[in-house]
This record gives C-alpha cells, sequence and structure tokens, in this order.
C-alpha cells in the first residue's frame, strides 16, 4: 500500500518539516521508514494518508531509534557528508 506521510518536528506548525510517498505493509512502518530517512528521532506530529483514502492513520509524540546504519543510508540517498 502506498501512503502520503508528513512529519512534523514541533506543533503547531503550518508545513511539515518532512513529507514523501512511502510504500509499506502499514501505516507506522511508512511512517518510522520515513522518519528514519529524513533522520528524525522525534516527531511532535505524524500523518500517513492511503493513497486510496482506506485508511488515516494520526499519530502524537511518536519516538523512533535512529541507528548509525540508518543515517549513512540516508545520507547516501541524499548525498551529504556526516
Amino acid at each position: 500500500m502506498i501512503f502520503d506521510v508528513a512529519l512534523w518536528r514541533y506543533w503547531p506548525s503550518l508545513m511539515p518539516d518532512c513529507c514523501d510517498y512511502i510504500e509499506a505493509a502499514t501505516s507506522f512502518a511508512a511512517v518510522e521508514f520515513l522518519m528514519q530517512r529524513c533522520r528524525m528521532p522525534y516527531a511532535a506530529r505524524v500523518s500517513a494518508r492511503a493513497i486510496d483514502g482506506s485508511l488515516i492513520y494520526r499519530g502524537f509524540g511518536v519516538d523512533v531509534l535512529v541507528t548509525v546504519c540508518d543515517r549513512r543510508q540516508a545520507e547516501e540517498e541524499v548525498g551529504t557528508d556526516g
């Protein structure tokens, strides 16, 4: 399933800090993947909406473990040096 995922570091805020279309098995897996890729260990608010409109997931105060391996992979994807 493809999800439209948005992440906010702080709330309230007009625009999300990170957003993308993510293909994942569940809405939280999509949120977790985007948080890893954006190197965001904490998000004040998250939203994942299935493209077909069948599911909307919203989370508040979401924490994930951002590992060193994931940071290196994310840096390679965006082409920056740590």
